[in-house]
This record gives C-alpha cells, structure tokens and sequence, in this order.
C-alpha cells in the first residue's frame, strides 16, 4: 500500500506496478481521525469512510464509520452486507498487529 502525502491518496498495488485509487483524504485531524473518499472497486461509486480515536481509559476506542451507501441506489443493502463481514477482517488484522 502506498500512501502519497502530496496528492492525499492512498494506493494498493493489485497488480505488479498497476496502482489503483483505493481512497482519497477529505480531512484530517490529527490525532483525532480523518474522512477518506473510499473506492475499493473503480467500477462502483465511491463511498465516506470517516474513522475517529477516542481516548478510552487506557486505551484508544477506534470508531469507524462507514456512509454514502444512496449511492448504490437498489444496490445499497447487497454492497452494504458486504462490508459487513469485510471489516472484521480488514480490522482485525490491525488488533492483531498492536496485540502484537
């Protein structure tokens, strides 16, 4: 994953040197989160991935926030269920990495 700080994009490579648009950097608030423009699939609209830290006791609470599903129109609640499931794995593998 490349992340570009000049032009505010964030890039997976899917195939060797054929980088593709995965979010675009609407806000950012350090420390306390962003808005992302979020497109994992070129061929669908875009939705708003806005993701806030909280600290919580000793820790940090992450809460993501995952909008702009009108976009699917009849689509909507099929892409919705989708990401459903997906976040748990996208997520969990940052709970692992700080679990360490």
């Amino acid at each position: 994953m490349m992340i570009d700080a000049e032009d505010r994009v964030i890039r997976k490579e899917i195939h060797v040197n054929v980088p593709l648009e995965r979010a675009f950097v609407l806000e950012y608030d350090q420390p306390s989160g962003f808005l992302l423009r979020w497109r994992v699939n070129p061929a669908k609209p875009p939705t708003e991935l806005k993701v806030a830290f909280f600290a919580e006791g000793d820790g940090t609470r992450v809460q993501l926030t995952h909008a702009g599903w009108e976009s699917f129109a009849d689509d909507a609640a099929e892409e919705l269920q989708g990401y459903t499931s997906g976040w748990d794995t996208v997520l969990g593998r940052y709970v692992t990495h700080v679990k360490g």
